[in-house]
């Protein structure tokens, strides 16, 4: 008989943890590996409040992910392996989600920091992509909020113009 000494649960659950990745298809790993990158992004980059959760929590959801599992995720960050998407589209969508992120993140803390940046960059460059891809993506989103605000400001008025002559 072999008897274990629990004197430390959080090694336990984190050693549950690591068996359980490797028994992941190609798929979760890929979205676990996503939701810890997310999440230290928000760490480095003033701390993981409530709109970053909220951000995430979505992020997951558009995965099919439990809050359970980002939950997990988040208390075991050291467990959860790296991994890199086989498609393209994945890799892509994964960036675009992390810059997006960023951004939003900067709009509440008012500032990028240094390690915020180094984790996209690190991301970036083991996904195969060039470094100038993040600016790319920013201006992308930037734009498409301002258009999205502009549609929003055009609406307002149609509705105005509506209620004005009726």
């Amino acid at each position: 008989m072999i008897f274990f000494v629990l004197t430390d649960t959080k090694n336990i659950m984190g050693l549950f943890t690591k068996i359980h990745q490797r028994f992941l298809n190609e798929n979760d790993k890929s979205n676990n590996s996503h939701i810890k990158n997310l999440i230290l992004l928000s760490k480095a980059n003033g701390g993981l409040g409530e709109h970053e959760s909220s951000i995430i929590k979505t992020i997951a959801e558009n995965l099919y992910m439990s809050n359970g599992s980002v939950y997990r995720i988040s208390k075991h960050l050291k467990d959860i392996p790296f991994h890199i998407p086989l498609s393209e589209k994945r890799k892509f969508d994964q960036m675009y989600d992390l810059v997006f992120l960023l951004l939003l993140s900067n709009q509440s803390a008012g500032i990028e920091t240094d390690e915020s940046y180094m984790i996209i960059k690190m991301i970036a460059l083991k996904y195969g992509f060039e470094i100038n891809i993040i600016n790319k993506i920013k201006c992308k989103i930037v734009e498409s909020q301002f258009w999205k605000h502009r549609q929003l400001d055009n609406e307002k008025k149609v509705i105005q113009n509506q209620i004005r002559y009726n």
